[in-house]
């Protein structure tokens, strides 16, 4: 391994010490590091210094994939729960149907068809009479 190799693996080292991630991810990582390091500073038994870089990069993978869906599924829980305490259409009662309604284009649309249109009076008896059923 190159002294410039030797540098880059211990600042990673030290990034990961001081990063905020769970001690198991830390150590996992920390194992693989070890492993990779072992098997690329020529070693005597490189052979088995590599299979331990390659176990160590498993069990890495296995754990991150087994881990990701919970942390996919929290994160979209957190965007849900942030979009409900601010979204006016979530309202209780009356108020979050009317926003609703008002964010919608057709009742606007109809409006101004009702209002403008020549048979506007025909066209609000048959919506009351409709109504009043």
């Amino acid at each position: 391994m190159t002294d410039a190799t030797r540098a880059k693996v211990e600042r990673t080292r030290s990034y990961l010490l001081a990063s905020q991630l769970p001690e198991d991810t830390k150590d996992g990582l920390q194992t693989l590091l070890d492993a990779a390091s072992s098997a690329a500073n020529g070693t005597q038994d490189r052979i088995g210094a590599m299979a331990d870089a390659i176990l160590a990069l498993s069990l890495h993978e296995v754990r991150q994939a087994v881990r990701t869906p919970d942390a996919i599924q929290d994160a979209v829980a957190d965007a849900i729960s942030a979009h409900l305490a601010t979204c006016p259409i979530a309202g209780e009662g009356k108020r979050g149907a009317l926003v609703a309604l008002a964010m919608k284009p057709w009742p606007w649309l109809f409006a101004a068809v009702a209002v403008f249109s020549p048979h506007a009076p025909r066209i609000v008896e048959t919506i009351a009479g409709l109504a009043a059923r």
